[in-house]
């Protein structure tokens, strides 16, 4: 007997696809991030300092022993070849792209389907909002429903970000192994410097230290 598609069946169809568009939103549904401002004033260092009343350092301590975190970052007090050098390492085409790297995750999944080493596709933006939300990151998220919540997760953080404000947070939550957290710890403990005065071979040690999504 042959296939008659009827009104009455194009209508169930479009039922059938209606439910299912509904349960791959709500499964790959990627969870509130905050914004700017509140991961600003939710940042605390790992240590705390005494100042006299003229603003001489008198003492410090070191409240926080999980990590070791100095004061937050602002994007200008970091050398522009430190930033430039680590996203070049880390997400190259982050000025240009809405969130999410297209290009890199069609490499990434013509490698898996050629059973070659798969590379990491992972935005700024993405591990930015795994920092926010861990997750997202957390162990074995590596199935396609985990890795659409990823890709929603960095395209609505874009929406809501500016770009030198997911770059100024990325910096400053990354962890570069070790317990340092933040360009700040890092450049400190691995070079004795400041944000400032990182060089561009500096930077090149620094994105050697980060989570490699690639």
């Amino acid at each position: 007997m042959a296939f008659r598609f009827t009104p009455r069946r194009a209508l169930a169809l479009v039922g059938v696809v209606a439910v299912a568009g509904g349960a791959l939103d709500y499964v790959t549904r990627p969870p509130p991030l905050p914004d700017y401002a509140a991961v600003r004033s939710r940042w605390h260092p790992s240590e705390a300092w005494l100042y006299d009343r003229h603003g001489a350092l008198i003492d410090s301590a070191r409240v926080d022993f999980a990590v070791r975190r100095l004061a937050w970052t602002p994007l200008a007090a970091i050398a522009p070849a430190a930033r430039d050098t680590i996203v070049a390492a880390e997400d190259h085409r982050f000025p240009d792209h809405a969130g999410v790297d297209w290009l890199a995750l069609g490499g990434a999944a013509r490698d898996r389907i050629a059973r070659h080493r798969p590379r990491g596709a992972s935005t700024l933006s993405m591990q930015l909002a795994a920092f926010l939300s861990p997750g997202l990151a957390r162990p074995g998220a590596r199935g396609w429903f985990d890795k659409l919540r990823q890709i929603r997760a960095g395209r609505a953080l874009e929406q809501r970000w500016s770009k030198d404000q997911i770059l100024e947070a990325y910096l400053n939550l990354a962890g570069y192994r070790g317990e340092a957290q933040g360009i700040g710890a890092a450049a400190l403990g691995l070079f004795g410097k400041t944000p400032a005065s990182l060089s561009r071979d500096d930077a090149l040690l620094l994105a050697a230290l980060l989570p490699d999504p690639r």
